[in-house]
């Protein structure tokens, strides 16, 4: 068995510029669709990425200094970030009801 090409192949053709605005338009029109198909699982995927973007040196440095290990750290991290937002949550309401009796006070 050889695996050398028939010596008769030629090389394809360059794309001409028409086909390659077909195939450009066809590319966007695609993208598009699935961004509009799955439109609903872009916020929480941009915020996770944030997430892990703003996190990540603080992981990294945790689990450097304290010698835990990465999957540890970022366990540790994501449990804390939740103890903080649910606390801000209730103190959120609590915050809120203040303002609806200082804002009329204010207004005096």
């Amino acid at each position: 068995m050889s695996t050398q090409q028939p010596s008769n192949s030629t090389p394809s053709q360059p794309w001409s510029p028409t086909v390659k605005i077909v195939v450009g338009l066809i590319f966007v029109t695609i993208i598009s669709a699935l961004l509009i198909r799955f439109r609903s699982l872009l916020g929480p995927l941009v915020l996770a990425f944030m997430l892990t973007y703003l996190l990540q040196p603080l992981v990294a440095w945790i689990s450097r200094s304290t010698r835990i290990t990465w999957r540890i750290t970022v366990n540790l991290v994501f449990l804390i970030l939740v103890v903080v937002l649910v606390f801000g949550a209730s103190e959120d309401k609590d915050i809120a009801g203040m303002l609806a009796e200082l804002l009329p006070r204010a207004r005096e």
